[in-house]
């Protein structure tokens, strides 16, 4: 098995030579998935072509290419996203030395989406991952794309990384009514829980909580054991309880939330924060110290990344105005 496949979507053919050319250096194989069989890559670099299906979603098209995939490990591109070129690293000597529990590195992404209502944003995102070939959906999602579940689902960890990718051109342009809508149209018997947790969470962007809580709550009518979503649908649920002051409600869902976890940093965090909230400020006071504890220990995390400390002070800061505990 080679050990880097260079994936990528071709969705701007103009474009694909200036990112093929930005990761050639790093490939042992290319997969184009593609409309058009015709491209013109430079320098006859050879590449594995897969035909895009029309009638199927454009995670179910990247699912069957990555079939053809025969690397350890992926890096997933769009055309039109160019690897920032940097003599400081090696992609081919970061993935041979890393962690065995690693699932896939954070690529910092400029300008990544433009948002209707605050203009352009930079994101992290897992586009650098390890090959699980006897996973057949490795992609999920409606609207976008997504393999952080799928990831943490399998017992890995995302760990951060230098890895820039920059984009020619952002065409896409979110508005989250219209990610609504068109949710909304998704065949019924496709509505699985991964559909009602990316339902919820746009309810939550156009602050519609009442549908959101209610799209969130579907996601436990399904049976399929996916801990990661029900864990994070828990933690929205409870968030959007401290919002309408059900605190108690609140508490009730970060405590499923912390049930279901396998890295209880973010529960440990609902917890503190539905206790201080209702000023049980005892309990919030032992949940962050909790927290702080769980942050510097050296157990499994879904993101080697830094937890702000300034949110564990913050909160133990607020309990000591109010209380001398």
């Amino acid at each position: 098995m080679n050990l880097l496949t260079i994936l990528i979507n071709d969705y701007e053919p103009a474009k694909i030579n200036d990112t093929v050319q930005s990761i050639i250096k790093f490939a042992d194989q290319i997969v184009i998935l593609a409309h058009n069989d015709k491209i013109q890559i430079l320098n006859n670099i050879e590449y594995t072509f897969i035909r895009i299906d029309r009638n199927v979603s454009k995670t179910n098209n990247l699912n069957n290419a990555l079939k053809q995939c025969n690397s350890k490990w992926i890096l997933y591109l769009n055309s039109g996203e160019l690897l920032v070129d940097d003599d400081s690293y090696n992609i081919r000597d970061l993935i041979a030395t890393t962690n065995p529990n690693c699932g896939a590195f954070l690529c910092r992404m400029e300008n990544v989406h433009t948002l209707v209502d605050s203009g352009s944003s930079n994101g992290f995102y897992p586009r650098l991952f390890v090959h699980s070939p006897t996973i057949n959906q490795f992609f999920t999602g409606f609207l976008f794309e997504q393999i952080s579940f799928t990831i943490i689902q399998s017992g890995r960890s995302i760990y951060p990384s230098q890895i820039g990718i920059i984009q020619t051109e952002n065409s896409q342009l979110l508005n989250h009514s219209d990610n609504i809508a068109l949710l909304n149209q998704v065949d019924f018997n496709l509505q699985d829980e991964y559909y009602w947790y990316e339902l919820g969470l746009n309810y939550i962007l156009i602050s519609d909580f009442t549908r959101a809580e209610d799209a969130l709550i579907d996601v436990f009518e399904h049976t399929d054991y996916s801990f990661y979503i029900k864990e994070l649908a828990s933690l929205a649920l409870s968030g959007i309880c401290r919002r309408s002051k059900r605190f108690d409600e609140a508490i009730l869902w970060a405590e499923i939330a912390y049930d279901l976890s396998k890295d209880k940093t973010y529960s440990l965090q609902a917890l503190a924060n539905a206790h201080l909230w209702k000023q049980n400020l005892e309990n919030a006071k032992e949940y962050f110290q909790e927290l702080d504890k769980v942050i510097h220990q050296d157990t499994y995390k879904y993101y080697y990344t830094s937890f702000p400390q300034i949110v564990i002070d913050a909160g133990l800061e607020e309990i000591a105005k109010n209380t001398n505990l």
